[in-house]
């Protein structure tokens, strides 16, 4: 009998679909020889392939009704930040900068609170899905200059390296979706996070660009060409230049455009769209936005066939679409 077992490692982006599996990397082991089966290979065999196999190996069931989604953790107690306000209300995890004094320029402590919290709730059960703003008036100026000033301190310039490579990392390989709440000015650095976010949702009062260029800096170009294309990222890469809510709208750094004051309530409201799919459900859709786009077409379609046949029998699953059936036959 072929058993499903759950590693702990966090699923790499392998060109092979049987290594992904939502939440954790996937093995199917026969019980009895302790061997692992390849997934992939058994669901492509030819037909003349499957012939040849046994009635038991074809009947062998892919996944068993004891597999439970992983605990997940819940948090009583909310950590407090210096240079961040967080809040969670019906599975929307907010996180608002709040160095307002610095127009919420990027400082160590301010890339150390974002990396923080966002680690702490990926493992909180109660987010779902993680809103990130600056408020109406002023998303992000960038990097602080004063910090940038130190940089002759190459102990400064590491420990800068360190905190942006973590904050970006983390907000770009995400478990739970993430959407910015853009309102005024994105640049810089700010621009960065509002591109590594899943979703943007910007004011018309906003201005994003890349101006460090002009001071002789190099920027993120990807993931920045992957959302507006090639040419559009060198247009905004080679020369430093901002562009207003249109234009960010029309070449799609933007996915949706709102009048000043209503950015956060708008992005609030399509992330608790998003939670309402619950957070295992939102855990697994954004999964598969990770790892699909490395894939070959075949290699996705099973990858996505297996991340289906996963949650089809979950108990919460048949519930909604029981609930769902009766409504409609009624």
């Amino acid at each position: 009998m072929a058993i499903v077992t759950l590693d702990n490692g966090v699923p790499s982006n392998e060109q092979t679909a049987g290594a992904h599996i939502p939440y954790r990397r996937a093995r199917v082991v026969n019980q009895e020889t302790s061997e692992p089966v390849n997934v992939v290979d058994d669901l492509r065999r030819s037909p003349a392939a499957n012939s040849r196999r046994t009635n038991s190996e074809r009947s062998t069931p892919l996944h068993t009704p004891d597999l439970k989604y992983p605990p997940r953790r819940r948090h009583v107690m909310a950590n407090t930040y210096g240079e961040i306000t967080t809040s969670i209300d019906q599975g929307v995890g907010t996180i608002a900068f709040s160095r307002y004094e610095r127009r919420n320029a990027l400082s160590l402590e301010l890339f150390a609170d974002l990396s923080d919290c966002l680690d702490d709730w990926a493992g909180n059960d109660d987010v779902a899905c993680v809103v990130i703003t600056g408020g109406e008036e002023i998303f992000c100026a960038g990097l602080d200059l004063k910090l940038q000033s130190m940089f002759t301190n190459q102990e400064r310039r590491d420990a800068y390296s360190n905190a942006c490579l973590r904050a970006y990392g983390t907000l770009l390989d995400y478990s739970k979706p993430t959407i910015a709440a853009v309102g005024g000015p994105a640049l810089g650095g700010g621009c960065d996070i509002a591109v590594f976010c899943d979703i943007r949702i910007g004011a018309d009062n906003v201005i994003m660009g890349f101006p460090q260029i002009k001071m002789g800096l190099t920027p993120y170009f990807s993931p920045l060409w992957k959302i507006v294309g090639l040419s559009q990222a060198k247009l905004l890469t080679f020369s430093g230049d901002k562009i207003d809510a249109a234009e960010a709208l029309r070449i799609g750094i933007l996915d949706r455009l709102v009048p000043a004051g209503n950015v956060v309530d708008e992005a609030t409201r399509l992330a608790r769209s998003i939670a309402e799919t619950g957070t295992a459900s939102a855990i697994n859709n954004k999964e598969m936005a990770r790892r699909s786009p490395a894939m070959d077409p075949i290699s996705a379609l099973t990858y996505e066939t297996l991340a289906y046949r996963e949650v089809i029998w979950h108990a919460d699953v048949v519930d909604r679409i029981g609930a769902a059936y009766k409504r409609i036959t009624k």
